[in-house]
């Protein structure tokens, strides 16, 4: 037998062999989970799993709690308070390279492109990143995209300590940005 075939064998084995087990034992594991950010069309995969029974079919008692934005929810897995998250990978990365020790592991990505995004009114006449410089954006300071900004600025051939920045609160930000009380907008 081939390492490969007998290592595909053992794992298959080993689950098939645990999952009888949980159910004879009747119990469930508990799991916690962090959705990262407030109920959204992101997060509806696993909260319709979760409605459907499907992680207790698979043994386990998940607990699904609302969360405070990638940064937030990357630090809470980290110090053992949830057990997964669904987060923004630079947030991770961010976290693993200022915790080492306690690096942790992406083991699924939800989106096929980058959502990170700085929007603009369509009247605000910037049709160019480096027209940025000199306004004022809205982003908190736990915002993906504001984290990368200055990554991005400087692609852009355009200093990011030019921009100000705007901290207001995530749900009055949108209508505020709609009027027109800020150039920009960071997104995710």
């Amino acid at each position: 037998m081939q390492r490969r075939s007998l290592l595909a064998a053992t794992g298959a084995a080993s689950l098939l062999a645990a999952t009888p087990f949980v159910r004879a034992q009747g119990s469930l594991k508990p799991f916690k989970f962090n959705l990262g950010w407030k109920v959204e069309a992101s997060g509806a995969g696993f909260l319709l799993a979760h409605q459907r029974g499907y992680y207790k079919d698979a043994g386990l008692d998940v607990a699904i709690d609302t969360g405070n934005g990638s940064s937030a929810a990357i630090s809470l897995v980290g110090s053992g308070a949830y057990d997964v998250a669904s987060a923004d990978l630079s947030s991770m990365i961010e976290f693993n390279v200022a915790n080492p020790q306690a690096a942790l592991k992406a083991v699924a990505i939800q989106y096929d492109l980058n959502p990170n995004a700085i929007i603009v009114r369509k009247d605000s006449g910037i049709t160019q990143p480096g027209q940025l410089a000199g306004k004022t954006i809205l982003g908190q300071p736990f915002n993906a995209s504001r984290k990368l900004f200055p990554v991005f600025a400087k692609a852009q051939g355009f200093d990011p300590s030019g921009v100000k920045w705007e901290n207001v609160t995530p749900d009055i930000g949108d209508t505020r940005f709609v009027k027109g009380d800020f150039d920009a907008s960071a997104y995710f």
